[in-house]
């Protein structure tokens, strides 16, 4: 496999971060939120949906392990999460944080574009924590409990 060259998406707006904790999926995954006037440097890297807000985003992931055909296979993939200071965040990203992420892009077959994403690193510049509040959804039920629920 060549070498691939990573990339850099600046300054984009932050939504969903999940990078070390897999998602329902055994991903790590994220949203990049951007106004329209960077959808021509925006749309190499994914499909821009327009968001509620008006804005575009993309949603980027990774598995949270390293694929078969890897020298790491079957280990966990580590994503470094930093600040300003190059110090590591272990605070929840919440929505709204600002930030710089590093990428790699590949050629894949069934992708939006034959090409995906996937996130490597992320420099958050303007933190908003993500703090649980009692009546969130990801606290009231568990996955197994709506599972199990047949009263839809």
């Amino acid at each position: 496999m060549a070498t691939v060259k990573p990339e850099y998406i600046r300054n984009v707006i932050l939504n969903w971060v999940s990078l070390s904790e897999e998602d329902r999926y055994g991903n790590f995954s994220l949203q990049i939120e951007f106004s329209k006037d960077r959808i021509k440097e925006m749309e190499g890297y994914g499909d821009c949906k327009l968001l509620d807000n008006g804005n575009f985003g993309i949603n980027l992931s990774t598995k949270s392990v390293h694929g078969k055909d890897t020298k790491k296979a079957g280990q966990r993939k580590e994503i470094m999460v930093i600040d300003m200071n190059k110090e590591p965040i272990k605070a929840l990203i919440g929505n709204g944080s600002v930030g710089d992420l590093k990428v790699i892009t590949r050629p894949a077959e069934r992708a939006y574009n034959g090409k995906k994403t996937y996130p490597m690193a992320l420099l958050v510049k303007k933190l908003i924590e993500y703090v649980p509040v009692d009546d969130d959804f990801d606290i009231l039920e568990k996955p197994s409990e709506v599972a199990n629920n047949d009263n839809f």
